[in-house]
């Protein structure tokens, strides 16, 4: 019903958050927009209106520091970070932008 709704969307909404406060101290905020560039190209998921969505989740987070150096091993958990959010949840373009307008 609408209470598992609600919940499911609670959840990803916490998921996508917990993702991108974690993401954004790991790798800062100027890579993983150009993170998210490279996911969108290599997955055909290349929508402006998504990586936005992103990019304000990350920016709500608060995070204001960016780390020196990010390893390769950085940008692989990341990328294979979101990669799997996008999966168990089955987000697409539609799913993250409705979430985040029943939100405010």
């Amino acid at each position: 019903g609408e209470t598992g709704q609600v919940k499911r969307l609670e959840g990803q909404i916490a998921s996508l958050g917990k993702w991108a406060e974690t993401a954004s101290r790991r790798v800062g905020r100027r890579r993983l927009e150009e993170l998210l560039s490279v996911y969108g190209l290599l997955t055909g998921r290349d929508d402006v209106a998504v990586k936005e969505a992103l990019l304000r989740m990350v920016d709500l987070c608060g995070v204001r520091t960016e780390p020196g150096e990010a390893t390769m091993n950085d940008v692989l958990v990341v990328l294979s970070q979101l990669d799997a959010l996008f999966r168990s949840h089955n987000l697409t373009e539609v799913t993250v932008l409705s979430m985040l307008s029943e939100v405010a």
